[in-house]
């Protein structure tokens, strides 16, 4: 495994994972961009407090990688995530409510051994359809093609 394909594991697994957010000061660039579909953040500060919001709303969550992929200074990475929402995510409430695993790709670009961007897309609508904040898709009876 590459040194970058570590790294970026190691960020899903322990610092979206329980929390040990000090590897954001050891590998993060001081210029550092995120864009996912619900969040855009800049800097250190700014990737600690997204992965602080969402351990809000999941104490427990989990990640695990599945799949990597490493071309010169990007890793993409396929995962999986599931927690319970013990708080608010944004403007919906706590429902207390366990869901499937959800699944995700990061793109992460790194230079000198620095994370410099990362672009997230995960299945949200998924998420808070099992949380209850959205009404089941209807697709009974509907043909597809």
């Amino acid at each position: 495994m590459s040194d970058i394909a570590a790294i970026h594991r190691q960020i899903l697994e322990v610092a979206w994972s329980g929390g040990d957010d000090s590897i954001v000061d050891e590998v993060y660039a001081d210029d550092y961009t995120f864009t996912g579909p619900l969040d855009r953040v800049s800097g250190r500060d700014g990737e600690r407090g997204m992965i602080a919001g969402y351990l809000a709303a999941f104490p427990d969550l989990q990640f695990t990688v599945h799949e990597q992929l490493v071309d010169g200074d990007r890793v993409a990475s396929r995962w999986s995530a599931v927690g319970t929402q013990d708080g608010p995510l944004g403007p919906f409430p706590a429902t207390g409510r366990t869901g499937e695993p959800v699944t995700g790709v990061s793109i992460a670009r790194f230079e000198s051994g620095k994370l410099v961007d990362a672009y997230t897309m995960w299945d949200v609508f998924g998420l808070l359809t099992q949380l209850g904040h959205l009404p089941a898709p209807a697709t009974a009876g509907r043909e597809v093609g």
